[in-house]
């Protein structure tokens, strides 16, 4: 091959950004979607919560999908990635077992990271 010709594929890998993980790419299924929305939306502490599915910025309690929820669990952002891609009812419930029947449990009872590294999992493997 000669010097001034390389493959497209080294010559995208310098131009193009690496995008993260969890960045949504065309041809994702609905529930990976939904993974994927999730974990980038509790990946910001101050997006997170425990105890409670969602709260608002003065930490009432609120549904997932509330104009004024700014904070939400593990379970609560799975809810909220299926309201702000407007993907059939039911994606979220899908998406959230298919990481792990005990998601919730494992948000509030040992926090934000160990939820992160399972819906991390969970993303990768697919």
């Amino acid at each position: 091959m000669a010097r001034d010709t390389l493959p497209e594929v080294e010559l995208t890998a310098r131009v193009a950004p690496e995008l993260p993980f969890w960045h949504i790419m065309p041809g994702d299924s609905d529930v990976h979607k939904t993974r994927k929305y999730a974990y980038g939306l509790i990946l910001d502490e101050n997006k997170w919560c425990r105890w409670r599915s969602a709260k608002n910025a003065t930490g009432e309690k609120r549904a997932p999908n509330a104009d004024d929820a700014v904070r939400f669990c593990a379970w609560g952002a799975f809810q909220r990635a299926e309201h702000d891609l407007q993907l059939p009812k039911g994606t979220g419930e899908k998406a959230f077992d298919s990481v792990t029947l005990v998601l919730d449990v494992i948000n509030d009872w040992f926090g934000r990271r160990a939820a992160l590294s399972l819906m991390k999992h969970s993303i990768l493997r697919n």
